[in-house]
């Protein structure tokens, strides 16, 4: 739904007998129940379906259109939680590559390619990182 089709639906709704309308006589015509003026909305429709129908749209709408209001803030606000998590992930997978960095600086890949001798230093980083990926994860769960 486009902002210019609601716009458009609001316009229609309030320009319109107020409702709620209701069904009248024979099932073939529409009134509102606050129109004293005793002419039909809607008169002479050719199948009562159609009347239902009408009337239940026009009863309806001021309500759909705000839920569609409800639902929209909704949807911001769920969108602007989901953006500081990314910002929030971002930073944490930034201090991850960090860490990865210096451990390539430290552990040089002839070094740790090819002997195992000196992996400490390999070691330590490496439980930076997974302590780095289990703070980051538990702030996921609580969210």
């Amino acid at each position: 739904m486009t902002d210019e089709w609601v716009a458009e639906l609001r316009r229609l709704e309030a320009a319109a007998t107020k409702g709620p309308w209701r069904k009248h006589g024979d099932g073939y015509s529409v009134m509102g129940d606050g129109d004293i003026s005793g002419y039909a909305i809607a008169d002479d429709v050719d199948d009562p379906a159609d009347v239902a129908l009408i009337v239940a749209m026009r009863n309806a709408l001021p309500e759909l259109l705000a839920m569609l209001d409800e639902l929209r803030k909704k949807n911001r606000a769920i969108n602007a939680e989901h953006v500081r998590q990314e910002l929030s992930w971002n930073a944490k997978l930034a201090n991850a590559e960090a860490a990865l960095r210096e451990i390539r600086v430290e552990v040089p890949s002839e070094r740790y390619g090819r002997n195992h001798a000196d992996m400490d230093g390999l070691v330590v980083r490496l439980r930076k990182i997974d302590e780095i990926a289990r703070v980051a994860l538990a702030e996921k769960e609580k969210s």
